[in-house]
Order: structure tokens, then C-alpha cells, then sequence
């Protein structure tokens, strides 16, 4: 489990402009009395690991035919198969179709005919039977197999552990500010939250490359809270 902590400090001071009397003892400016108190805005994050639980699997399938409305209807019915092959084992969602006409001579003429693509996400949750849905989807008709991403189905344990951490981060280091300001302590009042989750690089070696084929794994992720706080001292 790892930790990066980075902090912008901002005091907003008081409409009449800079403390200018200089508090006994701390070496930092007191305000005017009656004046409005001191807001730090601070900014954390906490990394944790976490194992994918979903894959998204970007499939193709191509239709042929002599104008638009038959290569499009081949490309769906290919789809629809594809749905039908998998509709047990994962969810299949149309993403995209692309139609381009494709130009060729036949003896002294050209005959102009057209190509279908539609684009599908196979969503599988869970990753026990990946390898078997991917040679299903092979073998259901799909054209190409653009690639695998994974990701999580939903908030795993990790994410508040890692809510937890940032936030005692936070609340650490605005009580320090408010301490060395010759405050009582600081109190939230306002905090924005955002996570991202991120696959972790994988580095091969040579003796890696040479070894038997292995099956699909999802690897690790990297799943990030940031919190951004505005802290208000008082007295």
C-alpha cells in the first residue's frame, strides 16, 4: 500500500487587508478583531492496490454487401449471434458502426460495394472465465478483438481505506497550521473528493518472453482518492 501526500497552503485574510499586529510568541500576525478567520485549503491522496473484478472486451465484426442497408444488416446479424453466444456469460452492448464504401475493378468496370463495422463492448464480471469468453467471442463470429481493459464493479474496501488515510492527512496537517497560528484548532468546511483507477505497468523480462503462454490475467490497479479541504481556524 502506498501514500502521496502533496499540500497547497492559501490563508485568505480579512477584506481590510495584512495582519498587522504580531501575536507574542508565534511570530505570525494576528487579525483585527472582529475580522473573518483564516481559511487553509489543503489537498491530499492515498494510492492502495487493488485486483480488477470486471473486463471490458472491444470486439468487431464486419458485414459485407453490394449497397449500405445490406452491409449494415450482415454486421448486425453477426452481432446479434455474437450477443446470443454470450448472453450466459457476459453482456454485449453495441458501441459504434461505420460504414465506408470499398472500390475495386472487375474487368473494365468498378464496382463499388460496401463494409460494415460495428464495434462492441463484452462486459464479463468476474474473471474466472476470461480466457473462455474471449475464444467464445473468437469463435461467435467477431472479426477482431481490439483489446481488454479491466476495472472494478464496484467500491471494494480498499477505496474507504484509502478515503481514511487522506482524510486524517488533511485534518493532520490543517490542526499543525492552525497550532503554529496560535489557533485552536481547524474546522472543515468544505471538501471535494475524486477517485481514479489505473492499471499498473507491467515490465517483462527476457526469461518471461520465452516462457510458456500464460492465461489472461487482470493484473493489479492503482485506485487514488484525492480530497481537496478548506479549513476554517478558530479560537
Amino acid at each position: 500500500m502506498r501514500r502521496a501526500a502533496t499540500a497547497i497552503l492559501a490563508v485568505a485574510l480579512a477584506c481590510f487587508g495584512v495582519w498587522t499586529a504580531v501575536e507574542a510568541g508565534t511570530g505570525l500576525a494576528a487579525p483585527p478583531a472582529g475580522d473573518k478567520p483564516p481559511i487553509v485549503m489543503l489537498d491530499a491522496e492515498s494510492t492502495v492496490e487493488v485486483a480488477p473484478d470486471r473486463a471490458d472486451i472491444t470486439v468487431g465484426v464486419i458485414g459485407d454487401g453490394a449497397d449500405p442497408k445490406t452491409a449494415m444488416g450482415h454486421a448486425r446479424e453477426r452481432l446479434d449471434r455474437l450477443a446470443a453466444g454470450l448472453a450466459d456469460a457476459a453482456e454485449v452492448r453495441q458501441v459504434s458502426l461505420a460504414l465506408r464504401p470499398r472500390t475495386h475493378r472487375a474487368g473494365r468496370r468498378l464496382v463499388t460495394t460496401y463494409e460494415a463495422v460495428a464495434l462492441a463492448r463484452v462486459r464479463l464480471a468476474g474473471l474466472d472465465r476470461l480466457d473462455k469468453v474471449i475464444a467464445a467471442v473468437a469463435d461467435g463470429g467477431a472479426n477482431r478483438i481490439d483489446g481488454v481493459d479491466f476495472g472494478l464493479a464496484g467500491r471494494p474496501a480498499e477505496q474507504t481505506q484509502a478515503r481514511q488515510r487522506a482524510l486524517a492527512d488533511l485534518e493532520g496537517r490543517a490542526s499543525q497550521y492552525a497550532s503554529h497560528a496560535g489557533y485552536k484548532g481547524a474546522r472543515l468546511a468544505n471538501l471535494g473528493e475524486q477517485v481514479s483507477v489505473r492499471p499498473q505497468t507491467a515490465v517483462y523480462t527476457g526469461a518471461a518472453a520465452k516462457a510458456p503462454p500464460s492465461p489472461l490475467e487482470g493484473g493489479r490497479l492503482d485506485l487514488t482518492v484525492q480530497l481537496n479541504g478548506a479549513f476554517e481556524l478558530y479560537r
